[in-house]
């Protein structure tokens, strides 16, 4: 949900201004574009990871505990989850960057460096599947996308200068640590929601993500508002559309 929401969203809304940008010859402006979509992708994307992470074993057991769904597929689902997350950052700088070198009408190279990364985890899928079983082959999907964005934002770098990630790296770490906080209490809570109800396992999880919900909310919202300036700014826009929807 966060690659689709999140990822592709910003790339897809992103790519007419990058192609105007670099049909006018703006690189300045063209950079300074490309680094506020990564800003404001990866301050929703963090965010949403996060609260992921900390109620995915309610709920995925209140989505699919049912029937042939047992106790332990819902434990080994909620586990698969958390370890492709990660994957959801790396995601939404690739759908950006990939877009960057679209619109300066280059697809071959996102697209040599996705079939060499594909071809060099090959190997890697089949060991890591081999020895760790679904759990590896979440990790080298994680490890696949990751190499990908990473080689193509260095080639990014040394063709079209550094300006488009300046203080990126700085601004996620900070966006992750207000993250960090929040998402360990709201699965706390969540746990411990669990047990209120364990006759009815269906209400015990929608009140463990809805509570574990509620205080990730509250601990991070004023967190990130006091601690990492500009972090909320995405969201200001969707709440005033919701509000003048009403």
């Amino acid at each position: 949900v966060p690659t689709g929401s999140v990822a592709q969203a910003a790339g897809t809304a992103s790519y007419t201004c990058l192609a105007t940008r670099a049909a006018d010859g703006e690189t300045g402006r063209f950079a300074g574009t490309v680094n506020t979509v990564l800003r404001n992708a990866l301050a929703v994307a963090v965010p949403i990871c996060a609260w992921m992470a900390a109620i995915a074993e309610p709920l995925i057991r209140f989505l699919f505990e049912q029937g042939r769904f047992t106790r332990s597929d819902t434990e080994t689902c909620a586990f698969l989850l958390v370890l492709m997350l990660p994957g959801v950052l790396f995601w939404v700088v690739h759908q950006i960057v990939s877009r960057s070198f679209y619109a300066y009408e280059d697809t071959l190279t996102p697209t040599i460096i996705g079939t060499a990364t594909t071809v060099i985890f090959l190997p890697i899928y089949w060991l890591f599947t081999r020895v760790f079983g679904a759990p590896g082959v979440a990790v080298a999907g994680v490890l696949g996308i990751g190499a990908y964005t990473v080689v193509m934002a260095v080639v990014w770098q040394k063709r079209r200068g550094k300006a488009s990630f300046s203080g990126l790296g700085v601004f996620t770490a900070k966006a992750i640590a207000a993250a960090t906080l929040p998402g360990v209490f709201a699965w706390a809570t969540g746990v411990k929601a669990a047990t209120l109800m364990p006759e009815a396992p269906v209400f015990g999880a929608a009140a463990a993500f809805t509570l574990g919900s509620l205080v990730f909310a509250a601990l991070y919202l004023p967190l990130a508002w006091k601690a990492v300036p500009g972090l909320l700014d995405p969201f200001f826009p969707i709440v005033r559309k919701i509000f003048r929807r009403k």
